[in-house]
Order: C-alpha cells, then sequence, then structure tokens
C-alpha cells in the first residue's frame, strides 16, 4: 500500500506445527517506507494491527447489518481475535 508520503509491505509467515512447540503459527510485521527516499521509518507488529482491523470491520458491519433493536452479542470460536472483537462491539 503506498499514498503520497509512505509505503507499506506487510510481511508474514504460516507455521502449522508451531503450537507443538508453544510459538505461534503466525508472524506478521508491517514496515514503513519513505516514498521520496526509500529510507525505512518504521516496523510494526502486523499480527496486532491485523486483529485490531478485523475486529473493527466486524463491529462496522455489525452496526450496518444487525437489527436496530439488538442490545446482545454471541461471540464464538474466535480464538485470540475474541478480546479485540468484545471490545471493538
Amino acid at each position: 500500500a503506498w499514498n503520497e508520503d509512505l509505503v507499506g509491505v506487510k510481511a508474514f509467515t504460516y507455521f502449522p506445527d508451531n503450537g507443538s512447540k508453544s510459538l505461534p503459527t503466525l508472524f506478521s510485521k508491517i514496515l514503513l517506507f519513505s516514498r521520496a527516499d526509500g529510507q525505512p521509518l518504521a516496523m510494526i507488529d502486523g499480527t496486532t494491527v491485523t486483529y485490531w482491523r478485523t475486529a473493527a470491520v466486524s463491529a462496522l458491519a455489525s452496526r450496518y447489518l444487525a437489527r436496530p433493536e439488538s442490545m446482545r452479542l454471541l461471540l464464538l470460536g474466535t480464538g485470540n481475535l475474541a478480546i479485540p472483537l468484545v471490545q471493538a462491539h
């Protein structure tokens, strides 16, 4: 992704057998570079950003798709996304 100031790249790895080693199965980083000269500006934990982005999109969709009188949310099987989803909603 890019805009007039920045170039952003998301890189990730997926190792499904890492659970047996008590390691996450997914690692992710977001790298930001200057669009003017390519200098690296930031390296951000992409996994956390992805959790919050997914939760925010879910909450926004719920706002538009749920019945107006809805008062409760049932959350099932979300794993690491559970806390960000509940907080976003």
